[in-house]
């Protein structure tokens, strides 16, 4: 039994590899796209909705496009639940009663807790 040899050998592996990686590279690499707009978008909810429950106008308006955006575009599940996630701070800010009114305390605990749970 004849193996051959071992250029051949070695030549074989090395295709083998890099069919391997030109099948396994775009996944890769769409995979971190994902997860990168997935983190961009976290942090933007964050940072608006702190903006935001502290009743800056111009973030809430920001944050309304950002999510609005992002929806349209949405491409997988982990940014459809963001934007819920998101919709549902932008909502409750806009709900935020007026800093005299005896409910500011548990309305404001709530957006906080919303703010938090955005993971």
């Amino acid at each position: 039994m004849e193996m051959g040899p071992i250029s051949e050998w070695v030549a074989g592996i090395s295709e083998f590899l890099a069919v391997c990686v030109a099948l396994f590279l775009p996944y890769y690499h769409k995979r971190k796209e994902e997860q990168r707009k997935v983190r961009n978008l976290k942090t933007a909810i964050k940072k608006l909705g702190a903006e935001a429950m502290v009743g800056d106008q111009d973030a809430i308006k920001a944050l309304n496009i950002y999510l609005t955006v992002s929806f349209l575009s949405d491409t997988n599940a982990d940014i459809e639940a963001l934007v819920i996630q998101g919709r549902e701070l932008l909502d409750q800010v806009k709900k935020l009663p007026a800093k005299t009114d005896g409910t500011y305390d548990e309305a404001m605990t709530k957006a906080k807790l919303l703010l938090n749970q955005i993971s």
